[in-house]
């Protein structure tokens, strides 16, 4: 049984978009918006308060996907600039070759 019905499944023909309603579907459409309310509950259910306050909003098992991992994982433009800012770090944190262990230990220490 569906508690909360995601979006109804719509047909796209030619340009136009088509609303199809419950009596309409087959069984290949029903098992897809059963498996999308089971995945949604699971969701609800596994998340903390704050992680599911985020996810209320989302009608879709794949927008819940999409906007935890936003939320956790940021998106391709911050991850490359996380990536640059550790590599920027990690080429200051080498010792030169002049440098003695000791002096180099305390200087990249010292902050």
């Amino acid at each position: 049984m569906i508690v909360n019905d995601p979006p109804i499944p719509f047909k796209i023909v030619e340009v136009t978009t088509i609303v199809t309603f419950k009596d309409d579907w087959d069984e290949k459409i029903w098992k897809r918006v059963q498996l999308n309310a089971k995945v949604i509950s699971l969701f609800y259910n596994a998340l903390s308060v704050n992680e599911y306050n985020k996810i209320t909003a989302c009608e879709t098992a794949k927008q819940i996907l999409d906007r935890l991992e936003i939320e956790h994982e940021g998106t391709p433009q911050v991850n490359e600039s996380n990536i640059n800012r550790l590599m920027h770090q990690f080429e200051i944190f080498k010792m030169q070759e002049h440098e003695k262990i000791t002096d180099w230990w305390h200087d990249s220490h010292a902050s």
